[in-house]
């Protein structure tokens, strides 16, 4: 401001050189001399322009173009998260997750987008130690800054986000985090096995009897049961969730003698956050499967 001095920003890429220009950051895009953009047939951006091979090339970002000429960027496509036909910008969401006390890195990754499925937000998130942020945290700061459907579906506490040497997001090594096989989804105390992709839920314990998991969608017992929709069987439920919780909470059972009252009230869908609360009075011990507020399941256990 003292020396009237202007940033121009340049918009561009390996493969077409600079394709823009603009003097204001809320401004439009302004194509440079010679350079044409158009939106093709799968979103994709078409860049004509002499400094591309063949004069043509077909980039993974998204534009809006404007009717006085121009255009405005929204991100790359693997940055916009469309879900139930609205969108938001992937890097907004990390910022305003970012900027709670607490966090020092996250990343979005939109999971699940096979045909005929709707995307899912998946969140990663490394903690500051001793950060008493929780799951519950993150979620309504999201929600205060976008709408609903973008709340994440799945979180994970990790100790680090994979990055390139030039900071650029690792999104395959991001997606192993995601399979019960890969590194652990979260350093503080988790359980569930030997890390069998087919066999183990992920979870963790988040206070004294009470544990958080995730329902992985490669689960072996979603084949088949059923087609087309995939629900967790409850007697998985049980051994698979309830009994690990039971024997690291009380390392003296060794075993089930009678289950009594069990009560599967809601389906158990992939790529699910359940809260997991147990109790226990002598031989007996009672759960309670939560999601978000409503109970989807609960029993009562005689162990040995």
């Amino acid at each position: 401001a003292r020396h009237g001095w202007q940033v121009t920003d340049v918009l561009g890429s390996t493969e077409t050189g600079g394709i823009a220009t603009r003097d204001q950051p809320h401004a439009a895009w302004r194509q440079l001399p010679g350079v044409s953009v158009a939106v093709g047939d799968d979103d994709s951006l078409v860049v004509r322009s002499p400094w591309c091979d063949g004069g043509q090339a077909v980039l993974e970002d998204r534009v809006t173009i404007l009717p006085g000429g121009g255009f405005r960027h929204l991100g790359r496509a693997g940055d916009i998260v469309k879900i139930a036909g609205k969108r938001a910008d992937a890097g907004a969401i990390e910022a305003t997750v970012r900027a709670l006390p607490g966090v020092e890195d996250a990343a979005v990754l939109v999971h699940g987008q096979a045909a005929g499925r709707e995307p899912r937000v998946a969140l990663f998130v490394v903690r500051a130690a001793e950060a008493a942020l929780d799951r519950a945290d993150i979620d309504r700061a999201i929600r205060r800054e976008f709408d609903d459907v973008f709340a994440p579906r799945i979180v994970r506490f990790v100790a680090s986000i994979p990055r390139s040497d030039r900071g650029k997001l690792e999104r395959a090594a991001l997606e192993a985090l995601l399979s019960p096989s890969g590194p652990s989804p979260d350093p503080s105390e988790p359980i569930g096995g030997d890390g069998d992709l087919h066999g183990d839920i992920p979870m963790r314990r988040i206070a004294p009897l009470v544990y958080e998991a995730d329902i992985p969608a490669s689960l072996i017992f979603f084949q088949g049961h059923f087609e087309g929709l995939p629900v967790l069987p409850g007697v998985v439920l049980v051994d698979r969730l309830i009994w690990p919780i039971l024997r690291a909470e009380f390392p003296d059972l060794t075993g089930v003698r009678k289950a009594r009252r069990l009560r599967f009230r809601r389906l158990i869908r992939p790529d699910e956050l359940l809260t997991v609360r147990v109790e226990r009075t002598g031989d007996r011990v009672s759960f309670e499967v939560t999601r978000g507020p409503e109970v989807v399941a609960s029993g009562q256990l005689t162990v040995a």
